[in-house]
């Protein structure tokens, strides 16, 4: 018997935003594959695709890129799901997605080779940004949408209680005021 989820469907907009995330977080696991196997073929020589395929599978030395890809197929199985994804599911990926991406030189496992590959490897760099701009972006945007899609109610609501009402900042209003009261000036002195 299956489990009926409850709780706020993932706006459309967050789904958008998944697969974007979905999207740099394969360019990040490219890079830090081929990184890798750059390493290993330093010791051992060239492999085959299909070789490396095995070496991701079972070999010690790729076993720290694991978690990156169960993250990618944690966001298929999200996407894929025939009963919809809540926004919790969601957002509980986003955080183990920020936890994971974390590079850590003091730190062990994951967080430390992924720092040193970020140290060595300016695609990793290059990649890891774009990752983390868009978990940023996420973080920061009420079910995951950009300020430029949120709701004119959203917007009121996260601006309410920031300006005093009496005297809201010039730009608020909408208006150059400055002009308006130059040219009431010019036309009292003519």
């Amino acid at each position: 018997m299956s489990e009926t989820k409850t709780g706020d469907p993932v706006p459309e907009s967050l789904l958008r935003r998944m697969r974007e995330l979905r999207t740099n977080l394969l360019r990040l696991h490219k890079a830090l594959l081929d990184n890798e196997r750059a390493d290993y073929e330093s010791v051992y020589g060239q492999v085959t695709s299909g070789e490396l395929l095995q070496l991701v599978i079972s070999h010690e030395r790729f076993a720290w890129l694991r978690p990156v890809s169960e993250l990618i197929v944690r966001i298929d199985e999200m996407l894929d799901a025939v009963e919809p994804a809540t926004a919790a599911d969601a957002e509980a990926l986003l955080a183990g997605a920020r936890a994971l991406l974390r590079p850590s030189e003091a730190g062990e496992g994951f967080g430390r080779k992924y720092f040193a590959a970020i140290q060595r490897e300016p695609g990793v760099v290059l990649a890891h940004r774009d990752v983390t701009r868009l978990l940023n972006d996420l973080a920061r945007a009420p079910g995951g949408r950009s300020a430029g899609e949120m709701s004119e109610e959203e917007i009121d609501a996260n601006v309410e209680g920031t300006f005093p009402a009496s005297d809201p900042p010039a730009w608020t209003l909408g208006s150059d005021h400055r002009a308006a009261d130059r040219k009431g000036r010019d036309d009292e002195a003519e």
